[in-house]
């Protein structure tokens, strides 16, 4: 068995690149072990691997003034752990659908939803130790909020493009558009 078997098992029997299904189709697609590793993952390793590097600059900034509980830092916390509940929840009612169907998840599904839960936890941390020493907004947040959103994109993408196919789509649509 290689290492290459063990990653296919691992994302459920597919492969995470298939330049097939990019290049030769109607519109750009890629596969769900794609989606739901890469585009999850590197995000999510932005800002682990540049926390020990962040903390250490956090702990050398001089006691300055802090910054107190205002609307804006409560928010961006609210929204921190908000985006961990439903990262729970969409593990949560993926597994249940799946068991409704009698089909396994996939690992990389709750791999994928645990390093989101503990990452957006983290960010949520972050953002109180940042009002702590004074600092509004820093650029390590706001690339991992930026990769996250472009990352988004192509699943986001992915999901319309499949649901315009089917009926419900198109009667969603009819409705509230000539309803």
């Amino acid at each position: 068995m290689s290492e290459g078997d063990s990653f296919f098992r691992f994302c459920g029997n597919s492969s995470i690149f298939n330049s097939s299904l990019l290049l030769d189709n109607s519109w750009p697609q890629f596969t769900e072990c794609f989606q739901n590793s890469l585009l999850v993952w590197v995000p999510c390793a932005w800002l682990w691997l540049t926390l020990p590097f962040y903390l250490a600059y956090l702990c050398s900034l001089p006691p300055g003034s802090v910054i107190p509980v205002n609307l804006l830092n409560t928010l961006k916390s609210f929204g921190c752990v908000l985006l961990a509940l439903l990262a729970g929840l969409e593990l949560l009612s993926m597994q249940s659908d799946n068991e409704v169907e009698g089909v396994t998840l996939a690992d990389v599904m709750y791999v994928s939803g645990v390093i989101k839960i503990v990452t957006f936890l983290l960010a949520c941390i972050l953002v109180q130790g940042e009002r702590r020493k004074g600092i509004i907004t820093s650029g390590i947040l706001w690339i991992f909020w930026a990769m996250l959103f472009i990352a988004g994109i192509i699943p986001f993408y992915s999901k319309i493009i499949q649901k315009a196919g089917s009926a419900y789509f198109f009667n969603t649509y009819y409705f509230f558009n000539f309803g």
